[in-house]
């Protein structure tokens, strides 16, 4: 468990470990993919620039790592890697 304050001050997402891989059930921190860019931040977080910071400390372990990570909310892609395109914007990579 990571507490990841930004949504509600004490927003925990749960770090899964094994066989040399890690998975995060993130929460509403990325809540879908569509959440994925540091700004789009939702209405309804409660503290929108601490959401902006914890997505930052998520990624700077989630992308180097690669980490599956999977989205509470979003009814197209349940998981999947985070990453930056060639043109530095952040993208979901799903699993073939």
């Amino acid at each position: 468990m990571k507490v990841f304050p930004g949504h509600t001050r004490d927003m925990q997402a749960v770090i899964i470990q094994g066989g040399g891989k890690t998975a995060c059930y993130i929460s509403d921190l990325i809540p879908t993919s569509a959440h994925l860019e540091l700004n789009w931040v939702m209405a309804f977080d409660l503290y929108p620039l601490e959401t902006i910071e914890s997505r930052k400390a998520y990624y700077a372990r989630a992308i180097p790592e690669k980490w599956l990570t999977m989205f509470t909310h979003d009814p197209e892609i349940p998981w999947a890697y985070v990453e930056r395109d060639e043109r530095g914007r952040m993208r979901a990579r799903t699993i073939p």
